[in-house]
């Protein structure tokens, strides 16, 4: 965990691969893996805490909880903000940001019992319910200078703290890839993206989005606060946005008439991405996913 922010509280043979612009061992190890998909994939790496995503630009955490009671850098030298929770003495988020993109985050305090966004658990639960629901740590050691309980979960992104009194003190989600996409994605996802949207089912639309989505449409809409937020408010810019792409998408049928799924692949690391094209007549252009957080997640949304 964070240690140092407690002093700071105490205080994925039919797509189009463009070879000539693609590492071949990135290439080889993806195919690979596509060989072994199973059909059911796993439950993606949780990547949401406190409303908030992954891979969301700063301004939107300034713009829903104001100014930092702390900031600094990381011992890695990446920056970090401290925001108190509203309505709150002893609670806090802490986000870690590389080039403004959040790539950690912690969410600790004692008097904060709304919903954190994480696998339904909230601050303040016992250990044994918690064990009941993520399963055994695979290790849990003792931290005397904070006199808590830090459960890892070695191969998952996220690791917990506990009170001496084995209550759950703090949360924490790092952005990781611990492996390379399993399959891919493409036209049955981005219909199941557009339903969400026209359902207004925000739990699908935060698993399924990235935390750097973008919609473009004349401008470029993007979250401009804590993402869970944006998407349940139907008059934000970003959901008229992609409310507009959701029709355009639903206007194609169930079996996506004219959609061109493709895969691509960018030099260095993390660079995945399922682009599906829609057909000439449609306003929309493409919808892409990113591989983010051990997931295909829906990156950009675009218009002609």
């Amino acid at each position: 965990m964070l240690h140092y922010v407690h002093f700071l509280m105490a205080d994925m043979l039919s797509y189009e691969l463009k070879v000539s612009q693609y590492r071949i061992l990135a290439l080889a190890t993806l195919l690979s893996g596509l060989l072994a998909f199973a059909a059911t994939s796993p439950t993606p790496a949780p990547h949401e805490l406190y409303g908030f995503l992954l891979e969301q630009n700063q301004t939107a955490f300034d713009g829903s909880l104001g100014k930092p009671f702390n900031e600094g850098s990381t011992p890695e030298g990446l920056a970090h903000r401290a925001y108190i929770l509203p309505d709150t003495n002893a609670s806090y988020l802490v986000a870690v940001f590389d080039k403004s993109r959040a790539v950690r985050l912690e969410l600790t305090g004692t008097d904060y019992r709304g919903p954190t966004g994480f696998r339904n658990l909230t601050l303040g639960q016992d250990a044994p319910a918690i064990e009941s629901i993520l399963g055994k740590p695979l290790e849990i050691r003792h931290e005397a200078d904070e006199n808590i309980d830090l459960w890892d979960y070695t191969l998952a992104n996220y690791s917990l703290e506990f009170t001496p009194d084995h209550k759950l003190y703090s949360i924490q989600v790092v952005e990781e890839q611990p492996r390379q996409p399993p399959g891919f994605v493409g036209s049955p996802d981005v219909r199941k993206y557009a339903l969400a949207i026209q359902a207004a089912d925000v739990d699908t639309l935060m698993q399924m989005s990235s935390g750097s989505l973008v919609c473009k449409h004349s401008s470029e809409f993007s979250f401009s606060r804590a993402a869970r937020s944006d998407l349940a408010d139907r008059t934000s810019k970003l959901m008229g946005c992609l409310t507009r792409a959701a029709e355009a998408i639903v206007s194609l049928g169930p079996k996506m008439s004219g959609a061109d799924d493709q895969l691509r692949l960018a030099l260095g690391p993390g660079g995945a991405f399922c682009v599906t094209k829609l057909p000439g007549t449609s306003p929309l252009k493409e919808v892409v996913f990113a591989w983010e957080v051990d997931a295909w997640r829906v990156y950009e949304v675009t218009f002609r």
